[in-house]
């Protein structure tokens, strides 16, 4: 009896050891690919700093796919490591401007780090980000931050059927974004 409790639990260890890995190969696969294709087309984003530097091959901190040419998929993969982006001067700009009531342009976010379509631009959209122990913009003054999937332009009538959305964020030991990015709405 006891070796078949042995023997079950090592064949549970097993399974669950080889799916863990043949999902971190898949994300790894994706992400090489992402980061590959990024530089020959504008529709392949890929930024990463890690420890305060900005790796090589990395574009924008994140994929305005409104200005992309023509019709179908979007890949964006950000990864922000034990860094800062943005600062406090930035950051005091940014709300005087959003205060202003002249100024243009008041509804993208002060900050992108995913992926903002317009509903009949794209296809296919997949965004993943990852933040660890990082800040992003200032906490006190704030920012508005785009970290996910953003739809612009979207009206009552269009509706997103037949459209592949993928998004991954997470966020772990991080501030991202700050209370006074909600006095910009």
């Amino acid at each position: 009896m006891i070796k078949i409790r042995l023997l079950f639990s090592m064949f549970c260890v097993c399974l669950f050891a080889s799916t863990s890995a043949e999902a971190d190969a898949l994300e790894q696969f994706n992400k090489n690919r992402i980061k590959q294709m990024s530089k020959h087309s504008d529709r392949y984003n890929y930024y990463e700093k890690k420890n305060g530097v900005v790796k090589r091959g990395s574009k924008n901190t994140g994929l305005d796919a409104r200005k992309v040419k023509g019709f179908g998929k979007v890949h964006n993969w950000v990864e922000i490591n034990n860094s800062k982006l943005g600062g406090v001067t930035r950051s005091i700009g940014k709300r005087f401007k959003a205060a202003n009531p002249m100024a243009r342009n008041k509804g993208g976010p002060d900050r992108n780090l995913g992926v903002i379509s317009g509903c009949k631009k794209v296809r296919s959209v997949s965004n993943t980000v990852k933040i660890k122990n990082s800040k992003i913009e200032n906490g006190l003054i704030g920012a508005d931050v785009n970290s996910g999937v953003s739809m612009k332009g979207c009206s009552r009538g269009v509706s997103l059927t037949g459209k592949s959305i993928k998004n991954s964020v997470t966020i772990s030991k991080s501030r991202v974004g700050g209370a006074a990015g909600l006095l910009k709405k």
